[in-house]
């Protein structure tokens, strides 16, 4: 059963920002800490800060990692973009296994070693 709106007028208010502010606005943010080297890690790579001069203050600092919904990353510190390099790459486990699937793997790999060896001695029998 369809119910009509008391007030017809639209509630909906235009977006008066820009393209730019919609972007950062729908993306999604995360904290990270910066060692003493300027370094820190996101999503299975590491990089690190480039800097005019030599960068101390910034040591132990939080930056916001900021992802786009199209894939891009953008990096700031106090509301300043920071310019990064990636230089390296670690392993990221697959979020989707947990104890519970790697039970059941494990469960699964035992009961398949097990099975010739039953299977073995049910032939000499």
């Amino acid at each position: 059963m369809r119910v009509e709106p008391r007030d017809k007028t639209p509630a909906h208010r235009p977006w008066a920002k820009t393209a730019e502010d919609l972007d950062l606005a729908l993306a999604r943010e995360e904290e990270r800490e910066l060692t003493k080297a300027l370094t820190f890690s996101y999503g299975g790579t590491k990089y690190c800060v480039k800097t005019q001069g030599p960068g101390t203050a910034m040591r132990g600092a939080k930056i916001v990692v900021h992802r786009f919904t199209d894939g891009r990353l953008r990096f700031s510190y106090k509301d300043r973009v920071l310019t990064c390099t990636a230089y390296g790459s670690y392993a990221v486990p697959d979020p989707a296994e947990d104890e519970k699937t790697l039970d059941a793997r494990v469960d699964a790999i035992v009961a398949a070693r097990r099975k010739p060896a039953s299977q073995a001695t049910a032939l000499a029998a």
